[in-house]
This record gives structure tokens, C-alpha cells and sequence, in this order.
């Protein structure tokens, strides 16, 4: 789900696990994350919410969290930063992530 910088901060404010992909739809690689993005939510539907922040459409929020390479994932619990890592992900890598946090 793509969301602005205010509906990012109403969902950290709740008590779900949070991925979040800060992506630019000029980036290759973030068009490539997007399906692999909407599988993953699909499957874990529940357990964790993932969202996408465009970095162009939201540099506040992006400057707030130190985005400086796309694409930045951020997992957050109770509305704190528990794992960050840049770059291209394959679905298994990420699968790893969401394992270790729920």
C-alpha cells in the first residue's frame, strides 16, 4: 500500500509491525520490489503491514528518516526502527527480515 507521510506516522503510532519501502519511480530496482512487495503482503496479511513511501512525493518524511538511497526498508515496532537495510531485495531476503520481527 502506498501511503503519504501522514498516514506513515498514524501507523507507526499503532502497535503493528511495520515494513516500510521507500522507493522512487525513476529506480529500477523499486519497480522490481513492488510485486515482490504485494506478494509478501498478500502472505503475511496480518501478521505485519508493509507499506511503500515515494520519496519524490513525500521529502519530509523521507528527510526525517535519513532516506538517502532508494530502495530504504525500515521495519518499525511500536513506532521505533528495529531493522534498515538499502537496496534490492529478493522475496527470500525479505522473507528472512519479516521472520526475525514477528
Amino acid at each position: 500500500m502506498e501511503i503519504t507521510g501522514k498516514k506513515l506516522e498514524d501507523l507507526l503510532k499503532s502497535n503493528k509491525t511495520v515494513m516500510v519501502e521507500f522507493w522512487g519511480s525513476w529506480c529500477p530496482p523499486c519497480q522490481h520490489m513492488s510485486n515482490v512487495l504485494d506478494d509478501l503482503e498478500k502472505n503475511y496479511n496480518g501478521k505485519i503491514e508493509i507499506a511503500k513511501v515515494n520519496v519524490d512525493k513525500n521529502p519530509t518524511i523521507s528527510k526525517k528518516f535519513d532516506v538517502i538511497g532508494v530502495p530504504t526498508f525500515m521495519v518499525f515496532q511500536k513506532g521505533k526502527i528495529i531493522h534498515r537495510d538499502v537496496g534490492a531485495k529478493s522475496a527470500k531476503q525479505l522473507q528472512d527480515i519479516i521472520e526475525n520481527v514477528i
